[in-house]
């Protein structure tokens, strides 16, 4: 994601508007400074029309996605969480990482057929596998600056068995929430409910993004 988006977030910052709207698909966190209702819906609709998308290309796929998840057909009976996380991250990190001059947030689909994609490209698939593959495990779709680089980065967090697991194309290997430093999130979006949290300033680390949802 480029920065632009993210700052044209930060010119919309209000006076604290202490807000929870339960009854729609937004959850909003303030503490100093806080993002409007308003400032939301575009990230509300690219990704959930992304990942919605995605769903039912798997139900219907093309050639090439029905041959990529013909792949990973053995995980429907694989009971081991970490074994699926693990080859959901190998499969879709063996995509090219393609960089966007403007963010589209591909379905799956077309982050397959076109042999990569960027961080949200690779976020969306790998958020709509888990949701296939492990049914009851709990999915953020995450974005947030890289310490190393400033830049905006997306990842998959997913809680499943009380262990919280990190899904990066920019990692080889899953990773454990605790040691995902190199990460300042700022914005999460819960795949089940599909509502979406800002994070607080002084939470600094994807490791505390659960416990702050959650309320702890």
């Amino acid at each position: 994601m480029k920065k632009g988006l993210f700052f044209s977030v930060l010119l919309l910052l209000v006076v604290w508007i202490p807000a929870v709207c339960f009854g729609g698909e937004i959850f909003l966190n303030y503490s100093e400074e806080s993002v409007p209702a308003g400032a939301l819906p575009e990230y509300e609709s690219v990704f959930l029309s992304s990942f919605v998308k995605s769903k039912e290309e798997i139900k219907n796929p093309d050639k090439k996605l029905s041959e990529f998840l013909k792949r990973l057909e053995w995980l429907r009976g694989e009971k081991d969480s970490l074994k699926i996380l693990s080859e959901i991250q190998k499969s879709l990190n063996s995509f090219k990482y393609v960089p966007e001059v403007v963010d589209h947030w591909n379905t799956i689909g077309q982050t397959v057929n076109n042999g990569g994609g960027d961080c949200e490209d690779f976020a969306v698939a790998k958020a709509v596998l888990v949701s296939k593959f492990i049914p009851d495990a709990e999915i953020f779709l995450v974005q947030g600056f890289k310490k190393s680089s400033d830049d905006n980065h997306a990842v998959v967090i997913v809680k499943v068995e009380k262990e919280v697991f990190v899904l990066d194309n920019d990692r080889n290997e899953l990773v454990i929430a605790e040691d995902c430093d190199y990460l300042i999130p700022y914005l999460a979006i819960n795949v089940r409910s599909e509502s979406f949290f800002i994070l607080s300033p002084e939470k600094k680390q994807p490791a505390s993004l659960l416990a702050e949802y959650e309320g702890k």
